[in-house]
């Protein structure tokens, strides 16, 4: 994401989850992946994931200030903050504050619809929903401690805040917009808002955070003592596995198939071949096969894995020559899983005959190992250290805002909910959705 997620990274990494809340976005560990490589380490999901906002709320109910009755969908309404403004039903009332469904979208539209290529449909509608609770959870967070930390901040640091925002608006522009404020206020548009509307909420986000740093979580100490016993009691974590460096050609049957074309991405790639049929899949198959033994051929005439993997990979990596870096053998699962033994069993600078998966091609190369080993207190001290410390912080953090939750007057449970699901169903559709008839 953007440079918000930075500056609101405090609130993040601080929040401990709220058991027993009566907001339908309960705290979890952050959920928000890398890129596609990170498919590989974890078991491939399906078009059976989580794809109903309701699916993500509490299963009991629990009491809240009641606040007036939610509007009809169509129905305008006023609030007192900030003074005349009219906004769609429904919203998320916090205090005398509100939460319209374009504040949720307006920062994380950009990031799924550039997300959404290399996904299938189900895994994407369960990115939005993770996505669409995060961001939510943030502005909660940031309304609740807003009023607190614009009493503290002085004339000095407001005019120091200004540039930061400058160049925050600007970077972003340059990052996203390819320099055009013009593309920037069109994208902005859609969403009813405009580059001040964003400057008031990035201002907003970055008071919270240096009032939660400067204010709320005061200097913490973490003795010797402590740190030797964490490491003691974890000793296992800090003994680090057998690694080697990999390259990898890729050539999956899905490539092949009639309409697919090259410059198809990873997630509608696998969802293409879940819908072929029989004797697409294997004559799919026999052309990977065709291809990646023309590969094989390269490499035994001398030809550098590198440049084999750009012209004849469709791997994720393929863009970099087939570079994953380094990975744990033994640990690689889905698609990629047939590759832990080859890898395993190859010695540096190694390279694997072709390996056949369950939907493609492989050739693998084995570069420099990095054998397991132990680290020792010393090593680990700053580790610990910086552990130890965001621990407390998330446990003080965390009384914080739970007291600011409980004295919060809030939206009741159903119009919290009709709220999640009003985000998820506004957001940016799949690209397949678009495609349809």
């Amino acid at each position: 994401m953007y440079t918000k997620a930075c500056w609101l990274s405090v609130a993040a990494l601080l929040w401990v989850g709220c058991s027993g809340s009566a907001w339908p976005w309960g705290r979890t560990a952050s959920n928000d992946e890398a890129d596609q490589q990170a498919v590989a380490q974890e078991a491939p999901s399906d078009d059976s994931a989580v794809t109903d906002a309701s699916q993500v709320a509490d299963s009991t109910q629990h009491s809240v200030e009641p606040s007036p009755p939610a509007p009809e969908p169509d129905t305008q309404i006023s609030v007192d903050s900030p003074p005349g403004r009219t906004v769609q039903a429904p919203v998320l009332r916090i205090n005398r504050d509100i939460i319209t469904v374009q504040d949720v979208l307006e920062p994380i539209a950009e990031v799924l619809e550039r997300e959404a290529a290399d996904l299938t449909v189900g895994e994407y509608q369960a990115r939005v929903v993770r996505r669409a609770r995060q961001e939510i959870r943030d502005q909660i967070d940031a309304v609740l401690l807003y009023d607190r930390a614009r009493r503290r901040i002085s004339e000095e640091a407001e005019a120091q805040l200004e540039k930061a925002l400058d160049k925050v608006i600007r970077d972003r522009i340059n990052q996203y917009y390819r320099g055009s404020q013009t593309a920037f206020e069109m994208y902005l548009e859609r969403f009813g808002k405009t580059i001040e509307d964003v400057r008031d909420r990035e201002r907003r986000m970055t008071l919270v955070q240096g009032y939660v740093m400067d204010q709320v979580i005061p200097r913490i100490h973490i003795t010797r003592r402590e740190l030797l016993r964490y490491y003691q009691e974890h000793h296992a974590d800090f003994e680090t596995k057998a690694e080697v460096e990999m390259r990898l050609i890729d050539v999956p049957g899905w490539a092949f198939l009639p309409g697919v074309g090259e410059g198809v991405g990873f997630g509608a790639g696998r969802q293409q071949w879940a819908a072929a049929n029989e004797a697409a899949r294997a004559e799919a198959l026999r052309q990977a096969r065709s291809r990646v033994e023309q590969a094989a051929e390269e490499l035994r005439s001398g030809a550098e894995i590198d440049a084999v993997a750009k012209s004849h990979s469709h791997g994720i990596n393929a863009s970099k020559g087939g570079d994953w870096g380094m990975v744990t053998p033994g640990e690689l699962q889905g698609r990629w899983a047939v590759l832990n033994d080859v890898l395993a069993s190859l010695g540096s600078g190694q390279t694997s005959d072709v390996i056949e998966g369950t939907d493609g091609f492989f050739i693998v190369k084995a570069g420099q190992k990095q054998p397991a080993q132990k680290v020792s207190f010393e090593e680990a001290q700053p580790e610990i250290e910086t552990k130890l410390v965001n621990e407390q912080k998330m446990e003080r953090f965390s009384v914080l805002m739970k007291r600011l939750h409980s004295e919060a007057t809030v939206s009741d449970y159903d119009e919290q909910l009709r709220f999640l699901e009003a985000v998820v169903s506004a957001a940016p559709p799949h690209p397949s959705a678009q495609q349809s008839p």
